[in-house]
């Protein structure tokens, strides 16, 4: 199997979006609403990729990936982009 079609379903999630689970919203120490102090005080890049005007989204909240960054964007190559319901 060629890398194209091992990596289609995860292109897809990417390009098309996919539900934020509660696993990666309320994981102990480790998920956003854990994380979200540490984000708006320390790392800047993980607010601005991950929390809407400083929020959390709400489980089920639609996530997409983009590539490349936005022009002038700071942070990761990708853009990470929760909307909120």
């Amino acid at each position: 199997m060629s890398f194209r079609d091992v990596s289609a379903p995860v292109r897809e999630l990417a390009a098309n979006g996919f539900a934020l689970s509660a696993g990666l919203r309320q994981q102990y120490k480790y998920g956003l609403v854990d994380l979200r102090e540490k984000f708006l005080a320390r790392w800047p890049g993980s607010a601005a990729l991950y929390l809407k005007n400083g929020k959390v989204p709400e489980a089920g909240a639609l996530v997409m990936v983009s590539w490349p960054k936005p022009e002038g964007g700071t942070g990761f190559p990708a853009r990470v982009v929760a909307i909120l319901p």
